[in-house]
């Protein structure tokens, strides 16, 4: 009967945890996302420390982002809108640990701060 108990508490309280530490970019979305042209540029022919204040850019990997805005991928979200192709929701890498969404449509990113998240 232990077993049984100790068995449903892991499936209900720890499924979300695993389920979320699987949760990953789609191999198409990865790579450098730049604001405009002249970033795209000089990524080219520099690193992204190079880049100057206002240059926009964000690399996407599997499950971190980094850049301009940095933060770790929580959980892929339904697409809202009939541009939208896919919707993740992220947590920003800074002392607020506020949390965001990343909208990819047809030719373009979006990034919009929706809530914040209490440190424990």
């Amino acid at each position: 009967m232990r077993i049984a108990l100790v068995s449903a508490f892991f499936l209900i309280f720890c499924s979300p945890i695993l389920a979320a530490a699987e949760a990953e970019f789609p191999s198409e979305f990865r790579g450098f996302w730049v604001g405009d042209q002249a970033t795209c540029d000089a990524l080219k022919k520099a690193s992204p420390a190079d880049l100057h204040d206002g240059q926009r850019w964000l690399k996407i990997a599997a499950t971190d982002i980094l850049g301009t805005t940095q933060g770790r991928l929580l959980r892929e979200l339904p697409a809202p809108r009939a541009p939208v192709k896919r919707t993740f929701e992220f947590q920003i890498a800074d002392d607020m640990g506020l949390i965001a969404q990343l909208s990819f449509v047809d030719r373009g990113l979006s990034e919009t701060v929706t809530g914040g998240h209490a440190r424990r």
